[in-house]
């Protein structure tokens, strides 16, 4: 956990951040409260709309809290200890202490953290179609919609088969269980990471002249699991 800032432990599991989750944490408290919710619910307060805002940037590292901590209590379920979690930037990593043993243990350890997050993004879009359009409770919807489309997001994204992503795991399991080489499934997951990621680079790169600097998250984001694949 390193430089992490403590947070306690859940269910046993040590729990970090790393102090770029206040930064991120700040930044979207202040494009919701400021930008997103005064536009999408106008008539309220400045004060409503701050304790709007922190209260989803916050909700939003809690659920990767639960995306992380699917993997780390499957992971213990099949035997492997996990040293803890860290959130951080760009999500959170469970710490595992040993690699999984079989095909089977790696697919389930790696394709529940999207199931949760698929989960909390199905909850909370409920939870904003069923709440009141008026008022506080209008605003509370919409928070609830933006953080459930976001764990949606977040869940599909997951998925695609490009290590370091939960999906390159779930595609490295699969070669793995074809094969019978853990090794081949690693290599394979590696290589189509890389390709996912550059792609992602040309991507930002052509998208970074936008005014709403998304091109720059992608450009970042890409380069991370390129790097990291490679």
């Amino acid at each position: 956990m390193g430089r992490d800032i403590p947070l306690g432990r859940l269910a046993g599991i040590k729990i970090g951040m790393n102090v770029s989750v206040l930064l991120i944490a700040g930044f979207n408290a202040w494009v919701l409260a400021d930008n997103n919710f005064p536009i999408q619910v106008p008539g309220l307060t400045p004060v409503d709309y701050w304790v709007a805002g922190v209260t989803a940037a916050l909700a939003f590292f809690a659920s990767l809290l639960v995306h992380e901590m699917g993997h780390a209590l499957v992971a213990r379920h099949e035997g492997i200890g996990v040293s803890g979690i860290s959130l951080w930037l760009l999500g959170g990593v469970a710490r595992l202490e040993s690699s999984p043993r079989t095909p089977g243990a790696e697919f389930r350890i790696a394709v529940v953290g999207p199931l949760a997050s698929a989960a909390c993004g199905v909850a909370l879009v409920s939870a904003a179609y069923v709440l009141p359009d008026y008022g506080r409770w209008h605003l509370a919807g919409t928070a609830a919609e933006w953080l459930g489309v976001i764990n949606l997001i977040l869940a599909g994204f997951n998925l695609l088969p490009a290590a370091p992503l939960d999906g390159g795991s779930v595609l490295a399991a699969l070669i793995w269980s074809r094969s019978g080489r853990q090794s081949t499934g690693k290599i394979w997951a590696a290589r189509s990471g890389v390709a996912v990621g550059l792609a992602m680079v040309w991507w930002g790169l052509k998208d970074m002249g936008t005014n709403d600097g998304i091109g720059l998250w992608i450009l970042m984001v890409g380069a991370f699991i390129a790097m990291n694949a490679w």
